[in-house]
């Protein structure tokens, strides 16, 4: 089997499940509870995540950070080919996954791969799950959550904490004290931190995060000393 049938049949699978969510017996079940509970397990994306370890002719690695579909990869460069995320489609190749797109050019075969970057082309490249990072672990007691990209950032709300990180979480802050409203499915907490008031407002709108495309319920606003960052999240269940 090659690895584009491979990873098809996986993605598939989950998105059949997908669909059977809003199927069966439940007849009387609306489309939006069927996308809250897709949401509630937002943690099984479609997208698999993975890392393409490239060795450089100096002898040093270079890391990709990648997220596949079926039929698209989303590859975030790093900061110093640019730092930004190429989005790539899946292309006809001879053999293996090939996608191209954004001055940008990935194809795998088995557990190798071919990455090139604005005509610069690195051959000996290795496929490795990507690990999780700090940031995307699930915190206990974890009442709402909202993330967003470019620079990459991060909402997390328990009932006794609000935390927001950002710049790829070489920032953060974290408050006890903070307040929460909410009215007509919008969310809005209010905290002070050391670096000034943060304000976090999640609007009940549909969101699309672009890295991933994961569908979230809420399109999410943070303001921080003045700063405005803009992405999607949706309450804990």
């Amino acid at each position: 089997m090659s690895a584009r049938c491979g990873l098809r049949r996986v993605v598939g699978s989950v998105l059949l499940g997908a669909i059977l969510l809003g199927g069966g017996c439940g007849g009387d079940r609306s489309p939006h509870d069927a996308l809250e509970r897709f949401l509630a397990n937002e943690e099984d994306s479609i997208a698999r995540r993975l890392a393409v370890q490239c060795k450089r002719s100096e002898g040093n690695v270079v890391t990709f950070r990648t997220l596949v579909r079926p039929d698209s990869l989303a590859l975030r460069v790093p900061a110093s080919f640019g730092g930004d995320t190429r989005h790539l489609r899946s292309v006809r190749a001879a053999s293996g996954a090939k996608y191209e797109g954004g001055g940008a050019v990935v194809w795998s075969k088995g557990s190798s791969a071919t990455v090139e970057i604005d005509g610069r082309r690195f051959q000996d490249c290795t496929l490795a799950p990507q690990t999780e990072r700090p940031e995307d672990k699930r915190r206990p007691g974890l009442q709402f959550r909202a993330v967003g990209q470019e620079p990459g950032w991060i909402v997390e709300a328990t009932d006794d904490s609000l935390r927001f990180a950002w710049a790829y979480a070489q920032r953060e802050v974290t408050t006890s004290q903070f307040a929460v409203e909410t009215d007509d499915g919008r969310i809005v907490y209010r905290g002070a931190t050391d670096r000034g008031s943060v304000r976090v407002v999640a609007q009940p709108r549909y969101c699309t995060d672009p890295m991933n495309g994961r569908l979230f319920s809420h399109t999410v606003t943070v303001t921080l000393a003045g700063d405005t960052h803009t992405g999607c999240g949706h309450p804990r269940p």
